[in-house]
């Protein structure tokens, strides 16, 4: 059994890809303009106070969903889902789906998805003189997510007693 990690055990981020579902799962969109996708939660945490304890203890409550990602700005996806919320006041609700692969690493791979996601930030026009190229930022929200497939436990991480998550 391993001690340590094996470099090649790593995950190549380049070997992601990205999908966007629109129109309730009517469009697919290969989203290859993604450079750099970030999904996470944050817990709204409440303090409990317990009679004869002598620290604060804690308890989650809610949590939002909150992503952000930087793409090659050549695709009017986002720039149609402002324009109709400017002409119809109709909100584009839209899924992101993130599948990380590397045959290389024991981890294998996982596939993520979030659900009912919502721009919190649109770029609409973007020009740069110095003939940079051209790159957006995306910041949204999402009300729901789901794991397809997660990372395998790599050698020497699992542990008598280890949940079915390998952790």
């Amino acid at each position: 059994m391993a001690t340590t990690m094996r470099g090649f055990d790593t995950i190549r981020g380049n070997m992601a890809q990205c999908t966007l579902v629109l129109d309730g799962g009517a469009t697919r969109v290969n989203f290859m303009q993604a450079q750099e996708v970030t999904c996470e939660i944050e817990y709204d945490q409440k303090e409990v106070y317990a009679l004869g304890a002598s620290m604060k203890q804690f308890h989650n409550s809610v949590a939002t969903g909150t992503g952000s990602g930087r793409f090659s700005f050549n695709t009017a996806v986002f720039q149609r889902m402002a324009q109709d919320f400017k002409n119809d006041f109709r909100n584009a609700y839209w899924e992101l789906e993130m599948t990380v692969n590397d045959p290389d690493s024991e981890a294998h791979g996982m596939q993520f998805i979030a659900k009912q996601c919502l721009c919190t930030k649109n770029l609409l026009a973007k020009f740069i003189s110095n003939g940079d190229l051209l790159e957006s930022d995306l910041d949204f929200t999402f009300s729901d997510f789901e794991f397809k497939t997660m990372f395998s436990p790599l050698s020497g991480v699992q542990t008598v007693g280890a949940s079915a998550s390998g952790i």
